[in-house]
């Protein structure tokens, strides 16, 4: 039954359509007191028949409240349009048990031979503010597994990692704290990592790995020793929690998830996610989580394996440079030998022959041919070491690259009729290029342009030989073209004339670039690419650089 005045039985079926509505009515008079109730409404707000009737309606509203409403219905009294209430506002109902509920209050001013009423129709939006707040968290909760697993894609290093998981956990996922650890060789925990308003209660936290311990077996312990995930859905209560109660309940600690992350297949670290909320971690939210750790511990993984290669790519560096070394040591040593040795020997001997010359004239000028025939050899024999010298030269690892490709190539042709020249190709106007090389690379790079040009010296016999130097990507590309015989159609492999391919091309990957030989109209074209530095990891092909 509603709780209605006797009078209210004569207002036939307007009553009766009112009395039956499955919406909660109630009626107000003009003083602000309850004139109406129907049986709906009744049974939403739990009063008896008759308990309402008479009562001013702040009754139905949060304490709280009572004297702003009073005012508000006084304006609207002054007022009185058909409209909902509280727009843009949430607007609460209290029950007789003084809990409250979510609601939509439509007003309708209604007058009557009795006077001026408002009749207030309220809905009961618990279920449907329930819905909306549940799919409000499963989009939070998505939106944040996605900028988590953003963020674990652009970490550098495991600390970046650590902290952006902490930080997008609080500023996206809405916890009150995210604290991440890791294992201590005296079993116990250090911070890796926090975020959110719960540094001082993490400042309390005394947590040991001990099983024998008390707070040896708390949710960080047991995900470290057994590689699962632990959930408190009540963190006040929960028997795994015990220690913690008074400190957590101080801080308004409801509920918690502890992750353990993984290197390697074991758990070397956790992450401990608190919520102010009981029962947040649902078995919908729990998988994401597990998700969660898992992409966290493949990250893990590839640092490890990232630090590993680094190592390895370190000492192959290191060991490059010795191999450079010892190679440039080496040749110096033979330069040294033949110039002192060889080169003196057969200069006397040169000598020798041409004083022997002038006398076998005098006195036998029938063998005056031979002899010079055997001087002309021994001065060829001399100049082919002088360029074995040259050859054999420790390259300019002071200047730029053109620079020192000029007093190269200038070396080979100075007693020739090629022309040649090198130029630096800017990328644009007042962009001065810079052409310097780390010192490994710029050996490499001058001992394959140094082949290049003697084999144009020797072999191709052409007139002009052109070199291009440019900046192409992270490095520095050379151009050498020339207008001589050529290599034939296939250049692929060291051609009769142009010996040496296969060493420039040996030498280019060395420090992670590319040589390529090829046909030109007229002649030859050597193109090579190579870093500035050795890279981490040598590439057998750097061709996207050259594309």
């Amino acid at each position: 039954m509603s709780a209605r005045p006797a009078w209210f039985g004569d207002r036939g079926v307007v009553g009766d359509i009112i009395e039956a509505s499955p919406h909660n009515v109630i009626a107000v008079d003009a003083d602000g007191a309850i004139a109406f109730v129907n049986a709906r409404a009744l049974r939403t707000f739990g009063y008896g028949e008759a308990e309402l009737v008479g009562l001013p309606v702040e009754v139905l509203l949060p304490e709280d409240l009572d004297d702003r409403h009073r005012h508000h219905r006084a304006n609207f009294a002054a007022h009185p349009v058909a409209r909902p209430m509280g727009i843009g506002l949430e607007v609460l109902g209290r029950r007789r048990d003084g809990s409250t509920l979510p609601a939509e209050v439509s007003l309708t001013p209604v007058v009557t031979d009795r006077g001026s009423w408002i009749l207030c129709s309220i809905a009961d939006v618990t279920d449907r503010r329930a819905t909306e707040d549940r799919l409000a968290r499963v989009n939070r909760d998505y939106r944040t597994m996605a900028a988590l697993n953003e963020a674990i894609v652009l970490a550098q290093d495991p600390p970046q990692l650590y902290a952006e998981t902490c930080r997008i956990a609080i500023e996206e996922g809405g916890y009150l704290g995210a604290w991440a650890v890791r294992r201590t060789l005296d079993q116990g925990v250090e911070t890796l990592a926090t975020a959110g308003v719960l540094d001082d209660y993490i400042a309390h936290l005394d947590i040991s790995l001990d099983p024998r311990s008390r707070r040896g077996n708390g949710p960080t312990a047991t995900a470290l020793r057994t590689g699962q995930a632990v959930y408190s859905s009540d963190f006040a209560s929960d028997t795994i929690t015990l220690p913690w109660h008074a400190l957590a309940e101080s801080f308004g600690i409801r509920s918690s998830a502890t992750l353990p992350l993984a290197v390697g297949g074991r758990s070397v670290a956790a992450l401990s996610l608190w919520s102010a909320e009981p029962r947040q971690f649902d078995e919908r939210l729990r998988s994401q989580l597990t998700g969660l750790a898992r992409n966290v511990s493949f990250a893990l993984d590839g640092f490890v394996a990232s630090a590993r290669l680094n190592r390895l790519a370190q000492q192959r560096s290191d060991l490059l440079r010795r191999v450079v070394a010892a190679q440039e040591d080496e040749r110096a040593r033979i330069a040294a030998d033949v110039h002192d040795e060889s080169v003196q020997a057969l200069a006397a001997v040169d000598l020798r022959l041409g004083l022997l010359a002038r006398r076998v004239q005098e006195v036998a000028p029938e063998l005056a041919p031979s002899v010079a025939q055997l001087q002309e050899t021994v001065t060829s024999v001399t100049t082919g070491l002088r360029h074995l010298l040259f050859d054999l030269e420790a390259p300019d690892t002071q200047s730029s690259l053109d620079e020192a490709l000029r007093e190269a190539a200038g070396n080979l042709f100075e007693h020739s009729k090629v022309r040649w020249s090198v130029t630096v190709e800017h990328r644009g106007p007042g962009d001065e290029p810079s052409l310097q090389l780390s010192e490994s690379v710029q050996v490499q790079a001058l001992r394959i342009a140094k082949e290049a040009l003697i084999n144009v010296r020797k072999h191709a016999g052409a007139s002009i030989v052109e070199v291009i130097v440019r900046e192409v990507g992270d490095g520095i590309e050379v151009v050498l073209t020339d207008d001589g015989v050529g290599v034939g159609p296939a250049p692929a492999a060291s051609a009769p004339g142009h010996r040496g391919v296969s060493t420039m091309r040996d030498r280019a990957e060395l420090v992670g670039g590319w040589c390529r030989l090829e046909q030109a109209e007229p002649g030859t074209t050597v193109r090579f690419w190579v870093p500035r530095e050795i890279p981490p990891v040598l590439l057998l092909t750097h061709q996207s650089h050259h594309d």
